[in-house]
């Protein structure tokens, strides 16, 4: 992930993601279940204070 500050206590972040599925899927959907994901993730983070974001 890439976190670029649009100002000092607001920034964006945006990058590829890899995801893993850990949960059971009926067994009639296993044929078209992929437990594996590869995605572009994106969001938005606010810094109230130092250790509260």
């Amino acid at each position: 992930m890439v976190k670029y500050y649009v100002d000092p206590k607001f920034n964006l972040q945006f990058g590829p993601q890899f995801l893993f599925d850990l949960s059971d899927i009926p067994a009639e959907l296993d044929q078209y279940y992929n437990k594996t994901n590869f995605a572009v993730a994106f969001g938005g983070a606010y810094e109230f204070t130092d250790k509260f974001l």
